[in-house]
């Protein structure tokens, strides 16, 4: 069942107060100096621990400390950022923005740190409101902020804040099927936990690896590490990190559809979060708790677990935890029975996921009801949701993931293949003749199907808005092709330049328009056998799986095209360009072929250097020495500043507008671009 949070299920664990700290050192001090800074730190760290669990009294006590025990401005920063991260994990995102507004104009305090800050808390609002894009975005953007804060300085500088951020940017990647840069995040953490002597942090990052490799289907690993992570806990003598890492296991479990190890694992931490007054936590054990005993098809044991919970969240006016406890109650009540008290609950539920402006929890919500409903027979009932829900799946691409659409698909299968068993049944007893008519009608009633199902499968793998293909439909096709372990071709990453800012000036209209003209710009750019791709929100992926392929043609039209000619919006000329990060593979060195989502993090990397450095520009990756780290997550978390050191090789080059297509960088094997339009 769903969780009661926007994070996705697979990686939520890592997600608790105990990862909501602000602290840190900002630069070398005297050692008095340093041992009440960091005291000061350790008290607010303490307090926004305690958010999830007591919000307003945490926000009350934060506040007092700004008015009574704030003596410099960078403690006065850590308080403002404490309130405002509390504020934005417990749905209150009006005050979660007043604190990074005033975070923007706070006296003595360095901008770089501010604006990370104000990057962290945005982070946490998108992510309580389920827009998990741009959560993963406003992440990245304060773990460069803080990093970039930090050059220089000791190594613990604002190491709470950097795990913190870290520790988004892995739950991040990890939705967005970027395996890679999850791990090498989590491996980030865990490094500056341990340099920090932080055993709760140490404890929960292990915790994390765990998760994360339990995604990846490494059970081995996953014990290993969750084992570890519990050793560790063992020396921390926290009952909180206890319950924690008593979720984590049963997540695990729940990965490995074991709910019976679930449910003992969260039934052994509900006391302990009882005891402790964890009330966030306790909700995460009920709820969970609570979807376990619906799998072992408990339901009364569900209904039981899940009300005080439910209770305490409508008591704090949590309209985010309520939605999600009164889904997997009203999946128990329809296990119970379908009476008319339950088809309106189920009527309540849908009303709250339609208000919820999270798409991908909502169908996943229409799919979890659906299959409830099958369970108990309600066939029509469920088949009515499908239908329900089918211009929803299709309206947006940028929130609905691959599983989410290959489930549904095979819930509409299995659906109407039920009832096609359930017309031969019913014929079984009618004679010969009506048995041979009905298994005729069931003939084609399967081919009507199959031609209707390959229909489904063609517009899932396709981005409604674009027509692009979207990542599930090229991931198939990769698979198909053989390269997902092994990749070898050219990537294209591109991310279109202050697109955010088209749709806050122009509207949402026009940021479509934008989306689907450099859609078709792109398609032309190609050939018919690569594949371009809508990857998420405004990035576009652009694929060549010929080797070997010297790709700075390609690029020299996918920015000509883009660049040359504004985009027209109700005769409005809109200009774009974008920061591309782009490599052939296997790369110059090392010679070695990577999985495909390295190749993809790897890209990605380049991309984000090319933003960093001014936008509307092109990164090429061309290779890194021998002896650098064989480990990729290694190389991940120091791609920026080995390029700036210059040990990662890249080649730069600029996007002009609007005139001719860009020149710079062009060697003798790239020929002149502007001989090699894009198709009209």
């Amino acid at each position: 069942m769903l969780r009661f949070n926007g994070f996705p299920p697979r990686l939520r664990a890592l997600v608790t107060p105990l990862a909501l700290m602000l602290a840190g050192a900002v630069a070398p001090r005297q050692a008095g100096a340093m041992d009440a800074a960091e005291l000061f730190a350790a008290q607010v760290d303490k307090l926004v621990q305690d958010g999830d669990d007591r919000p307003a009294e945490t926000l009350a006590a934060l506040d007092a400390l700004v008015s009574n025990g704030v003596r410099t401005p960078q403690e006065r920063r850590l308080v403002l950022s404490g309130e405002g991260l509390v504020a934005a994990r417990t749905g209150r995102a009006t005050q979660a923005r007043a604190m990074a507004a005033r975070l923007s104009t706070e006296p003595g305090v360095a901008p770089a740190l501010s604006n990370a800050d104000r990057e962290l808390i945005q982070a946490e609002i998108e992510a309580t409101a389920s827009h998990s894009q741009a959560a993963y975005a406003q992440a990245r953007s304060a773990l460069r902020g803080y990093e970039d804060a930090c050059a220089g300085q000791p190594a613990l500088c604002e190491y709470r804040a950097r795990y913190h951020a870290l520790m988004m940017v892995a739950w991040g990647a990890e939705w967005n099927s970027n395996n890679a840069m999850a791990v090498s995040r989590a491996q980030a953490m865990l490094e500056l936990s341990r340099l920090a002597h932080d055993r709760v942090r140490e404890a929960r990052a292990l915790g994390s690896q765990a998760t994360i490799a339990q995604v990846d289907s490494d059970a081995e690993m996953a014990d290993r590490l969750l084992a570890q992570a519990l050793a560790v806990a063992r020396d921390a003598h926290s009952a909180r990190l206890d319950v924690q890492l008593g979720i984590d296991e049963g997540f695990i479990a729940n990965y490995r559809k074991d709910p019976e190890s679930a449910r003992r694992a969260f039934e052994r931490v509900l006391p302990l979060a009882e005891k402790g007054h964890f009330d966030y936590l306790l909700m995460t054990t009920r709820v969970n708790l609570g979807d376990a005993c619906i799998k072992l098809h408990r339901p009364d044991d569900a209904l039981r677990i899940m009300a005080p919970a439910l209770a305490v969240a409508e008591k704090n006016d949590d309209q985010r935890r309520v939605r999600y406890l009164f889904h997997n109650m009203t999946i128990a009540r329809i296990e119970l029975g379908l009476t008319e008290d339950v088809k309106l609950d189920i009527h309540r539920d849908l009303v709250r996921w339609a208000q919820t402006g999270a798409p991908k929890e909502r169908l996943e919500a229409f799919q979890e009801l659906s299959a409830a409903l099958n369970s108990v027979g309600q066939h029509d009932g469920a088949l009515e949701l499908f239908r329900q829900e089918q211009e929803l799946l299709f309206a947006s691409g940028e929130e609905h993931d691959m599983f989410v659409r290959q489930s549904l698909l095979r819930e509409r299968e299995r659906d109407e293949h039920r009832h096609t068993l359930l017309g031969w049944i019913a014929a079984s007893g009618a004679g010969l003749l009506a048995a041979a008519a009905i298994g005729l009608l069931a003939t084609r009633r399967h081919r009507r199907l199959s031609s209707s199902n390959e229909a489904l499968r063609h517009h899932a793998e396709r981005d409604p808005l674009t027509r692009l293909l979207n990542r599930e439909g090229f991931l198939r096709r990769l698979h198909e092709a053989s390269l997902l372990e092994s990749f070898a071709g050219t990537l294209v990453m591109i991310d279109l330049d202050h697109f955010k800012r088209i749709n806050d000036t122009i509207g949402h209209a026009a940021g479509d328009a934008v989306l689907a003209e450099v859609a078709q710009r792109l398609q032309a750019c190609v050939r018919d056998e690569d594949l371009v791709v809508r990857w998420g929100g405004e990035e576009m992926l652009v694929a060549v799986a010929t080797q070997p392929f010297d790709p700075e043609a390609l690029l020299g039209r996918i920015m000509h095209a883009l660049a040359a000619t504004p985009v027209l919006f109700e005769q409005r000329p809109i200009q774009v360009t974008a920061s591309i990060g782009y490599a052939s593979f296997p790369l110059e060195t090392p010679s070695r072929v990577f999985p495909f989502g390295q190749s993809l993090a790897l890209v990605d990397g380049a991309m984000f250097h090319a933003k960093r450095t001014g936008r509307r520009s092109a990164v090429r990756l061309l290779g890194f020495p021998e002896d650098l780290p064989n480990d990729l997550a290694g190389l991940l978390d120091h791609l920026e500043r080995d390029i700036e050191r210059g040990l990662v090789r890249i080649r730069t080059r600029r996007m002009d507008v609007p005139d001719a297509p860009p020149r710079d960088g062009a060697t003798d094997a790239s020929p002149d671009v502007s001989a090699l339009p894009c198709r009209s």
